[in-house]
């Protein structure tokens, strides 16, 4: 490898150097008919993405026509909670709802108000848990009440924002929301929370949960929503390198003047 070639704009051309270094990132953006999502885990391409747009795997792709050796590029993390932004539903690329909403105690529920899992679970169970329930829309509602909240607020405030989260002063308000589905009402919400409220008391619920906390849920209001989905979150497999950082081949030998760089 003696530098580089660049496609359009200012810096159209050649570049001729010593060497080059590849630190382009994941392809967790790539929906194309050539993306490596779709050759490696195209069960996967139904989740939208918390990646920019631009992390499309070009760098994987000039290292495999380079002849380098490709790692687990099957490996491929799905996060359960990308935000659904109301505003556009449909874009592909979410804000990753973090986990502290749901390490505060928020609470997972589906289109009809109960919850479905243990929302401390592996980002694999809770996904597989998501399919599961409702594999048809992938859209479910996390739910925190005031303490959750303001516990989380290093992370609420930027959701709101964004409005990402929208605060609903009643079980009432709650209950006109419109994400629900079957006419659920602030009766069946309630049974809902209170049930959690008692598996809290108990420290168990059916679905596997000991740490309950910032409860109880059934209080008074306000609460704190928003709709979230899977999200295609971290590709962690990549191209082979020696200790020194050097491409290497499917033989073990190094590509001269060819080096990546990246999180292992």
């Amino acid at each position: 490898v003696e530098g580089r070639r660049v496609r359009g704009g200012d810096d159209a051309g050649v570049l001729r150097t010593a060497s080059v270094v590849i630190a382009t990132g994941g392809f967790a953006s790539d929906y194309t008919e050539d993306s490596l999502l779709r050759k490696h885990r195209p069960d996967v391409l139904k989740f939208a993405t918390t990646n920019t747009k631009g992390t499309t795997g070009d760098g994987h792709k000039m290292l495999v026509e380079a002849g380098a050796k490709m790692l687990d590029l099957e490996d491929v993390q799905v996060h359960p909670t990308g935000f659904v932004n109301p505003a556009d539903p449909g874009n592909m690329v979410k804000t990753l709802c973090a986990e502290i909403l749901r390490g505060e105690g928020g609470v997972l529920v589906n289109r009809w108000g109960r919850r479905f899992v243990n929302e401390l679970g592996t980002r694999d169970h809770v996904t597989g848990e998501m399919l599961r329930v409702d594999n048809e829309t992938l859209r479910f509602a996390i739910v925190l009440n005031a303490k959750q909240a303001d516990k989380a607020f290093t992370h609420m405030g930027l959701y709101q924002k964004k409005g990402l989260i929208e605060r609903k002063e009643t079980l009432e308000d709650l209950a006109e929301w419109g994400f629900w589905e079957g006419g659920v009402t602030a009766k069946a919400l309630s049974a809902s929370l209170k049930e959690y409220d008692q598996d809290a008391k108990k420290g168990s619920d059916p679905y596997g949960k000991k740490f309950f906390h910032n409860v109880p849920m059934s209080g008074a209001g306000p609460y704190y929503v928003g709709v979230v989905t899977p999200v295609i979150h971290y590709c962690m497999g990549g191209v082979a390198i020696s200790p020194g950082g050097d491409v290497l081949r499917e033989d073990g030998s190094a590509i001269p003047g060819l080096y990546a760089a990246g999180e292992e």
